[in-house]
């Protein structure tokens, strides 16, 4: 399985990133954050991204998020633990550790 991430990402912090994922694509959406223009994924902090996992347009993801399986991201996140299609939920114990954040 292969990783496609487009050129305009842009990746900062710790990012694991698994097989099979796509970063990046925006059909045209764009979108000003601190006066930069994005049309792409900015990833940003402790992230996993498990397999399979897609992230489209100028999304932000930032501090401590965890992708699972096959999910989609087409909206910002921040601490949390990202599933299915926009799902979102507070990250368990297992999730922290995967990230390295206890201690």
């Amino acid at each position: 399985m292969n990783i496609v991430i487009g050129s305009g990402v842009e990746m900062k912090g710790t990012v694991k990133i698994m097989q099979g994922v796509t970063l990046g694509g925006s059909l045209g959406r764009e979108r000003v954050v601190n006066d930069c223009l994005m049309v792409q994924p900015f990833i940003n902090g402790q992230v996993f991204i498990g397999i399979g996992p897609c992230f489209f347009g100028p999304v932000v993801v930032q501090h401590c998020v965890f992708t699972s399986t096959n999910s989609v991201v087409t909206k910002d996140c921040s601490n949390t633990l990202v599933y299915g299609n926009h799902e979102y939920k507070a990250l368990g114990t297992q999730h922290i550790k995967e990230l390295m954040l206890d201690g």
